[in-house]
């Protein structure tokens, strides 16, 4: 009975963590997302200092979480959005809004995609 109990609460253990991760890359993910949206939105209105801080602000959230980032998320995945928030805060300097609004566009895909991965769900577990 010992073994049994221990078993269950290891997989207990196990799936509590792996719905804590899920709701810490979902809000985190979440909140990059909405800054990206202002970002994206302000620049579209020709407004690049609000672009700007917006996308400053996306950019601190993901570097604030990047240590936790790089244990739970796939070096591949981490490397491309990196690549692609590079790109967009290229872009936002350069003040080229068809560009810009490319990478911010990707980065909000990246974004969504970095939650789906990241669901307890069959096609994430199987």
């Amino acid at each position: 009975m010992k073994p049994l109990f221990i078993s269950l609460l290891i997989i207990a253990s196990l799936f509590a963590a792996g719905c804590m991760n899920a709701r810490t890359i979902t809000d985190l993910s979440g909140a990059i997302d909405e800054q990206l949206a202002l970002s994206l939105d302000a620049a579209q209105n020709g407004q690049w200092p609000a672009a700007d801080a917006a996308l400053q602000r996306a950019g601190a959230l993901w570097d604030s979480h990047e240590t936790y980032l790089r244990m739970t998320v796939t070096h591949e995945e981490l490397d491309a959005t990196e690549e692609i928030l590079f790109e967009a805060r290229q872009y936002a300097g350069q003040r080229d809004l068809e560009n810009y609004c490319s990478s911010a566009r990707q980065l909000r895909m990246q974004m969504e995609h970095l939650r789906t991965l990241q669901k307890i769900n069959l096609q994430n577990i199987f």
